[in-house]
């Protein structure tokens, strides 16, 4: 009759470690859910940075050539070498301006991707720590439409 009651102990440490361990596991699938989401947000902000830096370089390489036609059909047009050195020098700060105008286009794609990138990081150090709250959640929905809003109004104009 003992070696009954030794058996059912045992079972019934072997059920508590069994249902320990698969609460353990089952939490585990939180961190999982996070970091699935967050990776999926940042392949997002990969795709779309990358698809504006394309864009961006494209529009410089096309201004680029615009601006090198332009100073050739000014070359052509000249008389004279004096005619030839003015020419070049009235397109100088177009030339400038197109330049500029590109660095600052660039250097805003980057500023926008180093803080998707900040913002994405905070969310799933906050996600995982468990932090998160149905406030920052409508925030960030609000956020992300706002910004979707913006770009569409962006692309029209």
């Amino acid at each position: 009759m003992q070696e009954n009651n030794v058996g059912g102990r045992i079972s019934s440490r072997v059920r508590q470690g069994l249902d320990n361990g698969a609460s353990w596991v089952s939490d585990r699938k939180g961190p999982l859910d996070v970091a699935t989401e967050k990776t999926l947000k940042l392949n997002g902000i990969s795709h779309e940075s990358t698809a504006r830096m394309v864009r961006q370089q494209a529009r410089f390489i096309e201004s680029s050539v615009e601006g090198a036609a332009l100073r050739l059909k000014t070359a052509a047009k000249s008389d004279s070498f004096r005619d030839l050195i003015d020419g070049q020098i009235k397109l100088l700060p177009e030339t400038r301006d197109r330049i500029v105008d590109d660095i600052r286009k660039t250097v805003e794609i980057l500023s926008d991707t180093r803080e998707d990138l900040g913002q994405l990081f905070r969310e799933t150090l906050t996600d995982l720590r468990g932090e998160s709250t149905v406030g920052d959640s409508i925030k960030e929905s609000v956020d992300e439409v706002t910004d979707k809003v913006a770009e569409a109004v962006e692309d029209v104009a």
